[in-house]
């Protein structure tokens, strides 16, 4: 929630907010995005982001927040909700289900990728 100081159109500046009709049962759900970013505080690729859902009630709440390189909504669902994929740096994914009122990580069926090893393994 934007501080009250800073004032509405001041905040709207900084942010936008891009729709997400398949995320959850509501359909009203939106990955919010700064529009002016700092390379020195999150790097040149991780991108914050944030996912809000309009409640019943009109109030905003986070469903999940962070800073990624990428994120995927997958066609799987739990509790209505889609489940998501985010990926940073070459290899890291991490799979987020909704839990009830948040997404929180999942561990991730390691697949072919863990016959591979870890991008850290590659390193030594």
């Amino acid at each position: 929630m934007a501080d009250p100081s800073v004032g509405l159109r001041r905040a709207e500046a900084f942010f936008a907010a891009l729709p997400l009709p398949r995320l959850s049962p509501s359909g009203a759900a939106w990955l919010v995005v700064p529009t002016c970013r700092c390379p020195a505080c999150f790097g040149g690729h991780a991108v914050p982001f944030w996912i809000v859902e309009r409640r019943p009630d009109g109030v905003y709440g986070e469903l999940m927040g962070g800073a990624e390189d990428g994120l995927e909504i997958l066609e799987s669902r739990t509790l209505g909700y889609a489940d998501l994929r985010t990926r940073s740096g070459p290899r890291g994914r991490t799979l987020y289900r909704f839990v009830g009122a948040t997404y929180q990580p999942q561990p991730l069926d390691p697949g072919p990728a863990a016959e591979r090893g870890s991008f850290h393994d590659d390193l030594q």
